[in-house]
């Protein structure tokens, strides 16, 4: 019942970015469309890291974070028409190798093929999020336009899905720096997007 607040919370962070990029445009159906979907599997990839925090750890659920650069190596050609070298190939399946093979079994409780099938799942949408994101800056949306209404699209899903009940001022006050990091992270991270790869970015993240 919290994340929906988190969400909104890093929309309330990003929103004084603002005034470092003020021009927003003027956004067309297939530029809702994509910022919706990117909101949507945003909220996505927040439930499946709780659905695994609560079945192990906090730790676990960064695997699948972790492994994020694989897809975004695989979908950032097909949908930004980019290019990958061989360095940047070599650099993630290292990621991937030495981060799923030590920690396949990390999910306890849960059989094989489920541990894959969730680490596999928040890695797509954590990467298919940064390609949406840089697809969408690459297309001329300012960078914190994207993140702010991506955060509020996020905190709408979770806060209709599970609206927070019985919460007290102090829970509030409580949520609230942990977004200032979160917020201040999707601005900085839009902003190495719109400025680099987002392999390498994506890569460094992990």
């Amino acid at each position: 019942h919290s994340v929906g607040v988190l969400f909104f919370f890093n929309a309330v962070v990003a929103a004084p970015f603002l005034l470092l990029d003020p021009q927003w445009v003027q956004l067309s159906g297939i530029a809702w469309l994509r910022i919706g979907i990117g909101g949507s599997l945003t909220a996505l990839g927040a439930g499946l890291i709780f659905l695994v925090v609560t079945r192990s750890s906090a730790s676990a659920s960064a695997v699948g974070q972790s492994l994020s650069p694989a897809v975004v190596l695989v979908i950032a050609p097909l949908i930004l028409g980019t290019s990958v070298s061989l360095g940047q190939i070599l650099v993630v399946l290292v990621l991937v190798m030495a981060v799923l093979l030590p920690l396949r079994n990390s999910l306890a409780g849960v059989s094989t093929f489920s541990t894959f099938f969730l680490i596999g799942s928040i890695a797509t949408t954590t990467g298919a999020v940064t390609t949406l994101i840089a697809l969408q800056i690459h297309a001329g949306m300012a960078l914190v336009q994207v993140v702010f209404i991506q955060q509020l699209i996020a905190a709408a899903l979770f806060l209709i899905l599970f609206f927070p009940k019985h919460f007290t001022v102090k829970n509030y006050l409580s949520l609230f720096p942990r977004s200032i990091f979160m917020g201040a992270g999707w601005v900085l991270t839009s902003y190495a997007i719109s400025h680099g790869s987002p392999v390498v970015v994506q890569s460094i993240i992990s």
